[in-house]
């Protein structure tokens, strides 16, 4: 695995962590319906960048 390989493997990693604890977050206390949807809309954000940079992974 390269260096640039890794350092992508590193962010997905990083990624499916903050995409958990929002999950947990989510799943465990109570939120308004503006916060859920704040919450919602980042984890569409993350799930986006995440495959991004696994179709740059596989395209190395």
């Amino acid at each position: 695995m390269t260096f640039i390989q890794r350092n992508i493997q590193i962010a997905i990693e990083a990624i499916n962590n903050e995409l958990a604890s929002l999950q947990f977050d989510i799943d465990h206390k109570h939120h308004s319906a503006m916060e859920l949807f704040d919450l919602l809309s980042h984890m569409d954000k993350l799930k986006s960048e995440k495959a991004k940079l696994e179709a740059k992974l596989k395209a190395i």
